[in-house]
C-alpha cells in the first residue's frame, strides 16, 4: 500500500512537471493562462477538422504514464480541464459524463460535447464517436450506465462527491506549486496554477495535431 500511494506521487509529480515545462519563457502564470486560452481556440479548431474525417478513435498523443493517471483514479480532474477547455466554444455544447455501478458509485468521468449535429466522447485516451469504445476499457469494474452530470450544480447528486475529489486533488497541485515554484506563493496565485494545470492536461489530449507546438506563446 505505501509502496502504491508513493508511485502514484511519483506519476503524479513527473506529469504535472512535464506540464509546467510548458510555462518556460513565460513570466507569469496570470500570462500563462492567457497564452494557454490563445492555445486552446487553434486547438479545437484541430479537433473540429480531425472530427471532419471520420476517422474513429481519434488517438491523443499522451505518454501511458500521462494515462494511467488520467485515465483511472484522476479522471474526475481531467473532465474538469477538458470541460473548461470545451466550454470555449459555446457551439460545441459541452457537458460532463459520469459512468455509474448499479449502486451508483462513480468509476470513471469523462466528457461529450457536439459537433455538426454528432455527439461526442472524450477522455485520456483521446475522442470517440461512440460512448462504448470508452467504457469497455472498464469491463471488470461493473459499469451500468453513463449519465450527464452538472459540474456546477449543487442540486446534482453527485456534486458532493467531485467538489470532495477536487479538493484532494487542489492540495496535490498547491502542494506542487509550492515546493517547485515558491514555498511563499499567495493563494490567489496558487488557485490559478491548478486553473492552468487542469486546462494544461486537457490540451494534452486534444492537441492533436504534430503542427501545433505544445509550447506557450508570450
Amino acid at each position: 500500500m505505501i509502496a502504491d500511494v508513493i508511485n502514484r506521487k511519483l506519476t503524479l509529480n513527473s506529469v504535472f512537471s512535464g506540464l509546467v515545462d510548458k510555462m518556460k519563457g513565460i513570466p507569469d502564470i496570470t500570462k500563462a493562462i492567457k497564452a494557454q486560452d490563445k492555445k486552446a481556440s487553434r486547438v479545437i479548431e484541430s479537433i473540429k477538422q480531425e472530427i471532419e474525417k471520420g476517422q474513429f478513435p481519434i488517438h491523443s498523443n499522451t505518454e501511458p504514464m500521462f494515462k494511467e493517471l488520467f485515465a483511472h483514479d484522476r479522471c474526475y480532474i481531467l473532465m474538469n480541464g477538458m470541460y473548461d477547455v470545451l466550454c470555449g466554444d459555446h457551439s460545441l455544447n459541452a457537458r460532463c459524463m459520469v459512468a455509474q455501478n448499479g449502486e451508483g458509485t462513480p468509476l470513471h468521468w469523462l466528457v461529450a460535447f457536439d459537433h455538426q449535429g454528432k455527439e461526442y466522447y472524450a477522455d485520456a485516451y483521446g475522442i470517440f464517436d461512440n460512448v462504448e469504445d470508452i467504457i469497455s476499457r472498464y469491463e471488470n469494474s461493473d459499469i451500468e450506465v453513463v449519465n450527464d452530470f452538472e459540474i456546477y450544480d449543487e442540486d446534482d447528486p453527485l456534486y458532493e462527491t467531485f467538489v470532495d475529489l477536487m479538493i484532494d486533488s487542489q492540495d496535490e497541485v498547491f502542494d506542487f506549486a509550492l515546493t517547485h515554484f515558491d514555498e511563499d506563493m499567495p493563494m490567489d496565485e496558487q488557485i490559478e496554477f491548478h486553473t492552468f494545470m487542469m486546462s494544461q492536461q486537457a490540451l494534452t489530449v486534444f492537441d492533436l495535431s504534430p503542427s501545433l507546438e505544445l509550447t506557450l506563446e508570450k
